[in-house]
């Protein structure tokens, strides 16, 4: 298992994959949450949650998976849902 929160220059960091994997969730179900908040509350889009995709490949294709990186109080926010 991954450590749930990473210290950074700019403070505690984690992302919705690691959040997915410590709360046993599947990874889309945790990037549905943080699109239902941001849906509710655009403001927390640049400060607390910053989307981030990056390339893989799966079978012969490559395709662009997204994933959340977020701060501390964008962790709490979506934590909170799940407990």
């Amino acid at each position: 298992m991954s450590a749930l929160v990473e210290l950074t220059q700019f403070g505690a960091r984690t992302n919705s994959r690691v959040v997915a994997e410590v709360f046993e969730k599947e990874h889309k179900h945790v990037l549905a949450a943080i699109d239902d908040l941001l849906e509710k509350k655009p403001a927390l889009r640049g400060p607390n949650f910053r989307l981030t995709e990056e390339s893989a490949k799966i079978g012969a294709v490559m395709r662009s998976l997204r994933f959340y990186d977020m701060d501390r109080d964008g962790f709490t926010l979506v934590a909170m849902g799940f407990t």
